[in-house]
Formats: C-alpha cells, sequence, structure tokens
C-alpha cells in the first residue's frame, strides 16, 4: 500500500473514532469554539462566515481545521487526546506509516501562516502569524504545486521539513477575514 493510501486510511479511522460516544461532546465544543470564537472576534454573525467560506468552496477548510484541532488538543481534565486515545486502543490495525503520521500530527501546533514565497513542486517559506519568529522553510512536493502566496492554515511538524497538510485560501476571503481579525 501507497503511503499516501495509509496516512489516508489512518485519518478515515481516527475520523469514525472521533463519533465516538466519548469524542462527541469534545467534537462539538472544539468545533463550536473554533467558529464561534471567530465570529465574536471578529463582530460577525457565524453565518456570515459560513457564507464567505461556502461562496468560495471552503467550509472544508474549517471542518479540517477545527477537525485537526480537536485531533489534537489536550484536554485539561485527564491530559488526553484523540489521536493518542486512538492509537492506544486501536493503533495496532494501522500501517507503520499511518501511525507515523498520527503521532506526527498529534504533537504538532495549530496556527496561522502566511506563505512568503513558494517554489511549485519543492518548498515554501511561511511565517507564523499567530506566535512570530522568523520564516520557515517548509518542504512539500504536492502541496507547494498549487499554492500561491497568501494566508493560509497549515500545520508543520516539530522539524521544519515536513508540511502535513497545506491549504491555500484566495485574496479575497484572506481580506473578507484576515482585515478584521488582524485590525485593532
Amino acid at each position: 500500500m501507497s503511503a499516501r493510501r495509509e496516512i489516508d486510511k489512518a485519518i478515515a479511522h481516527l475520523m469514525d473514532w472521533a463519533e465516538r460516544p466519548e469524542w462527541v461532546d469534545e467534537k462539538i465544543r472544539i468545533y463550536d469554539r473554533n467558529i464561534v470564537d471567530a465570529a465574536d472576534y471578529l463582530d460577525m454573525d457565524v453565518n456570515e462566515i459560513f457564507e464567505i467560506l461556502d461562496e468560495h468552496r471552503l467550509l472544508h477548510m474549517l471542518y479540517g481545521f477545527s477537525f485537526e484541532d480537536l485531533a489534537t488538543y489536550r484536554f485539561t481534565s485527564d491530559g488526553r487526546n484523540l489521536i493518542e486515545d486512538f492509537l492506544k486502543r486501536r493503533g495496532w490495525r494501522e500501517g507503520v506509516r499511518g501511525r507515523r503520521y498520527l503521532r506526527q500530527l498529534s504533537e504538532s501546533v495549530l496556527s496561522l501562516y502566511e506563505v512568503q514565497s513558494v517554489v511549485p513542486g519543492s518548498y515554501c517559506d511561511v511565517v507564523d502569524l499567530v506566535r512570530g519568529g522568523e520564516p520557515v522553510r517548509v518542504y512539500e512536493k504536492s502541496g507547494t504545486s498549487n499554492l500561491a502566496r497568501s494566508v493560509s492554515i497549515i500545520r508543520v511538524t516539530g522539524t521544519p521539513v515536513q508540511a502535513l497538510t497545506t491549504s491555500a485560501i484566495s485574496s479575497s476571503v484572506t481580506i473578507s477575514l484576515s482585515s478584521r481579525f488582524f485590525s485593532g
């Protein structure tokens, strides 16, 4: 089985795991936190945000962002996270590459990055808009093929040479949302 297929299979199993009764309340809380807090901060109605994202066919990004937040979030009551729970209880059924990907995802930090430069099919340089710091070079062959210079939600592992997921956001959406987010 190819690495991509093995990883996709592990993600699908993790998504199924998130539907278990013990995770449903946490999932709802994380999803609500992501959209409601953003709407409050931007002084927008939740439906306005959904309309903007839907207009640009980007609702899947909100779901993906929220799911990755759920998967990596450490719940303070017991310090657990979805991925660690899944790997402990069902990880034996995943291939080596799928388990490795999920472990890396579990240890990653969710943030918002600005793409500074792109060499399609090779790498991109990004700057963390939340934590600041120097640009980081992210090596990602397929993800940089269609990536344009814009604000993007991406996830980077501890070593800045592997991007786990990348998604470009068009300039119009960037202007609609980030101008409100970064003003004031």
